[in-house]
């Protein structure tokens, strides 16, 4: 892996980090303090995620279950609105099934949508 001089800035709530990163092969301790830098930063972030979507989970079942105890089911206010939609069933379409059995059904009716670049990161 060959990099070039490049600055990275994590920003993490108000604190920012900002790591000069060197040519890999001369620095290689460098990098890697970097690399554990970066790798703790970002699983904290995930750490605080997973938190934050538990949180707001536990939030929407006590609402949901609050407003279909009581039989409500819309409430607005200035600063939000909450509806209930009560549970049901969802049609889909066998895409791949479909495109096996029917490939030419398949390419009428399938349609390309652009996806925007992303970096996906996993911590091992």
């Amino acid at each position: 892996m060959k990099l070039t001089k490049t600055t990275v800035t994590i920003i993490e709530s108000s604190m920012s980090i900002k790591l000069q990163v060197m040519d890999y092969e001369s620095n290689l301790k460098e990098m890697t303090d970097v690399e554990v830098q970066i790798t703790q930063a970002v699983g904290q972030l995930q750490d605080q995620l997973a938190k934050l979507q538990q949180k707001d989970k536990d939030l929407r079942d006590a609402i949901k279950a609050a407003m279909k105890s009581e039989d409500i089911k819309k409430y607005d206010n200035e600063v939000m609105s909450l509806t209930y939609i009560a549970e049901s069933e969802r049609t889909t379409l066998d895409s791949k099934k479909l495109k096996d059995e029917n490939p030419d059904l398949w390419s009428e009716y399938s349609k390309v949508s652009n996806v925007s670049d992303s970096v996906r990161i996993k911590i091992k």
